[in-house]
């Protein structure tokens, strides 16, 4: 059962391209297997943010890692987190890999959805079901902490053109079924756009 790591980083007005660079180089200097994407369309109720993900391959090699964490990577990490008006951390745990996706993408659209109560369990039965029909399957996951009606999911495209007919699909009236059931099964859901920066070996 893979994992991931996830931090996000609101940086300081002012001070995005500094802690972008501070990430890069971090990840460089300590050959983190990271992959590092920034936001560029968002709900309403988010800032915007550079995503840090780290995919370990299960539990135990997560556990690994943490053990291995040095005061002197502590201290790069703090040096990046003072330039940040909020640092946000989960682990979230992966119940579908992501298959079809392009071998070098450049945006990754993630979908959060908030289940009704008692209705999560329906609701990842009827997305995975969907997703079983697509080519470009995406990336499944329950966060291990916060809000447990939580689903989210990442779909990887190779240019931002892909991104709007995936769009166009989703509202398109085709789809007016699916959307009408996953309405049905969720309070809310929300999508945003990320731009890839750096991706590791996973």
């Amino acid at each position: 059962m893979s994992v991931i790591l996830q931090t996000l980083l609101y940086p300081h007005h002012g001070r995005w391209t500094e802690v972008i660079n501070d990430v890069i180089t971090l990840r460089e200097e300590e050959n983190l297997n990271t992959n590092v994407s920034v936001s560029i369309a968002m709900p309403l109720i988010a800032n915007r943010h550079i995503a840090v993900n780290g995919v370990f391959q299960n539990p135990d090699e997560l556990e690994e890692r943490m053990g291995q964490i040095t005061p002197e990577f502590n201290a790069k990490h703090a040096q990046i987190h003072s330039k940040c008006s909020d640092v946000k951390r989960n682990v979230l745990i992966v119940n579908e890999m992501p298959e079809g996706a392009p071998d070098n993408p450049k945006f990754i659209a993630r979908r959060t959805f908030i289940a009704k109560r008692g209705k999560r369990d329906s609701l990842l039965e009827y997305l995975k079901e969907g997703r079983a029909n697509q080519e470009n399957k995406p990336l499944v996951m329950i966060p291990l902490g916060g809000d447990t009606d939580v689903i989210r999911m990442s779909l990887y495209f190779a240019s931002l053109n892909d991104v709007v007919n995936a769009y166009e699909r989703t509202i398109g009236p085709d789809n007016s079924g699916v959307r009408a059931k996953i309405a049905d099964l969720t309070e809310k859901s929300y999508i945003s756009l990320h731009r890839v920066i750096a991706r590791g070996q996973n």
